[in-house]
């Protein structure tokens, strides 16, 4: 059976704003960032496990072509994503 895996809504918001980002530098590259996140989570929805806890119950499955990482936590037969987050930024720094 496979996993499912959900978006919170402001995880949802992250990943529009980076395509956005990302079309808006190169035509296309938005798509890929897309098709990167969606082959990422079916990884997830495979294997949940698999990826290394970042804190507590959380999750970081880092992306293969884009410098982002997602954040999930598993619960019995879904995983959420909380967030997508820059790899290099430091979460202290937000404005």
């Amino acid at each position: 059976m496979k996993h499912h895996v959900r978006f919170q809504a402001l995880a949802l918001r992250q990943g529009e704003r980076i395509e956005e980002w990302y079309e808006a530098e190169k035509r296309g590259l938005g798509d890929e960032f897309a098709d990167t996140v969606e082959e990422a989570l079916d990884r997830v929805a495979q294997f949940p496990m698999a990826c290394q806890i970042a804190y507590r119950d959380v999750r970081r499955l880092v992306l293969r072509r884009f410098p982002y990482c997602v954040y999930y936590r598993v619960m019995r037969n879904r995983s959420s994503v909380i967030a997508i987050v820059h790899a290099k930024r430091n979460p202290a720094n937000r404005p």
